[in-house]
């Protein structure tokens, strides 16, 4: 019911008109705070026949004037029905999202980082293959393929230490097989050079004097390791027995840059190869007189080069890649075993990558063999 009260007077709104109705009521409570504006009024109130129904009365600026309605138990009891399905419409919204946000964190974080977890566990266990399902296209990702990255640097690198000890063990054995028997070899060579001292024949006493000490190095001294002074030493007993072998038609030159250069820690038998190449591969197939030079000096602070330079017919490119390869297949010559690809290897074993030998030639003109190695003392 719609009513309007003017004075004292209440009509009922009823098909157009106005019909003066008596009301008699109580009221029960006003409701506070639920109004659009301050002339508005909503009270609980009690009618005659003790039914309680919410009135809501609005005051109009005419004084003594407003406008009253009841509201419907039926329209409220639908209006809280719809509040009660909105309500449910969100919470049934907002556990979806939550539903759907949990798996999509489970999916796109739980599940990478368990799998993760799982190739770290197999990497402790041993198990260094790649694993190609924790490889995404995001930072999970990233963190897997360098997981997948490291495994294989780890496999590489233990395959490369297993290499590496296998041509170690290699290297050894082929320096084992030339020193055959030298106790015996030496004891044998004393015996022909005292003959030959009886006589007279000079030469080959001095020969044989310097191929005697060359292998009482080898049978005497176990170290890898000795002098510059030591290894020239050896250098110079072996090229006087190859001298005496050619005839006199090589010569060798030394030039030392600096006396604290002799007391320079290198590999034994390090020179010794070089050397031979040269005269067996560079001055020999020329058929004519030959020079090999040898010159030690400061690379820098820290460092040693020595170039063996001899003027004989110079390698290809070819030759140079197989001669630092040890690929070739020439065995004959006595040390050959120890040979250039054999120092190169050595070389960089005991001091690291950056050092070893390198090649420079110009094929009819020369050929220049370089080591380098770390200035260390003798202690």
């Amino acid at each position: 019911n719609v009513y309007i009260t003017i004075g004292e007077n209440t009509y009922i709104i009823h098909d157009g008109n106005l019909i003066k109705a008596g009301l008699e009521y109580k009221a029960v409570k006003t409701l506070k705070g639920i109004t659009a504006n301050d002339n508005t009024t909503t009270r609980i109130i009690t009618d005659g026949k003790g039914v309680k129904r919410t009135v809501v009365t609005c005051s109009s600026s005419l004084n003594g004037w407003s406008l009253s309605q009841s509201i419907s138990k039926k329209q409220f009891s639908q209006q809280r029905q719809w509040y009660y399905f909105l309500l449910f419409f969100i919470c049934f919204i907002i556990l979806m999202s939550g539903t759907f946000l949990t798996i999509f964190l489970n999916h796109n974080i739980n599940v990478p980082i368990k799998k993760i977890r799982r190739k770290i566990r197999q990497i402790s266990t041993g198990d260094f293959s790649a694993d190609p399902s924790i490889e995404w296209n995001n930072e999970f990702g990233d963190i897997g393929k360098g997981i997948n990255t490291l495994s294989l640097d780890v496999v590489n690198l233990m395959d490369k230490r297993v290499s590496d000890e296998k041509q170690k063990n290699e290297l050894e054995y082929q320096i084992l097989l030339s020193q055959i028997n030298p106790h015996f070899l030496y004891n044998t060579l004393n015996s022909i050079k005292w003959m030959a001292t009886i006589q007279n024949a000079s030469g080959i006493a001095e020969m044989i004097t310097s191929l005697a000490r060359l292998l009482k190095k080898v049978s005497k001294e176990a170290k890898q390791q000795t002098t510059i002074r030591d290894e020239l030493s050896i250098l110079k007993d072996y090229f006087l027995i190859q001298k005496y072998r050619y005839g006199g038609i090589i010569s060798i030159e030394y030039e030392i840059e600096s006396e604290d250069l002799y007391d320079c820690q290198i590999l034994k038998f390090s020179l010794q190869p070089l050397v031979e190449n040269a005269i067996f591969h560079g001055i020999e197939p020329k058929g004519e007189a030959g020079l090999i030079r040898v010159e030690i000096r400061h690379f820098n602070e820290k460092d040693v080069i020595i170039d063996i330079t001899d003027d004989g017919i110079g390698m290809t490119p070819d030759k140079i890649t197989e001669t630092l390869s040890g690929e070739t297949k020439d065995s004959t010559a006595f040390f050959r075993k120890i040979g250039i690809a054999n120092v190169n290897n050595r070389i960089q074993y005991t001091y690291g990558e950056k050092y070893g030998l390198s090649i420079i030639s110009e094929p009819g003109k020369y050929t220049r063999m370089n080591i380098l190695i770390p200035y260390t003392k003798q202690e």
